[in-house]
């Protein structure tokens, strides 16, 4: 029993990490007004998907759309898809003051 206790003090101690809680978050603070849009898009034998998310100066969720099993024929043509998407969605909804990043 005492060598179970000891494990599991050991355990507490240790700091869980995941690959997620690894990676740094590199968020830097917008003009007021200015939206950020993060955008992704994969590719795969004629086919390909994508997904943007926004937030505002605030880092306040604003939208979010994604949208797979898209013809597409390249790689370079998903990630224009995606920003294409995104402002359009962003152009809609009256926000004109927008960055866009990506991997592009």
């Amino acid at each position: 029993m005492e060598e179970w206790v000891e494990a599991s003090v050991d355990e507490q101690r240790r700091p869980m990490t995941t690959p997620m809680a690894v990676a740094e978050s590199s968020w830097e603070r917008l003009p007021f007004r200015i939206v950020k849009i993060n955008c992704d898009g994969a590719w795969r034998k004629e086919k390909c998907g994508f997904g943007w998310v926004a937030r505002n100066f605030a880092r306040i969720f604003r939208a979010a759309s994604g949208i797979g099993n898209y013809p597409c024929t390249s790689n370079l043509m998903a990630e224009v898809d995606v920003v294409r998407a995104a402002l359009v969605a962003f152009m809609e909804k009256g926000f004109l003051d927008v960055q866009v990043l990506g991997d592009f």
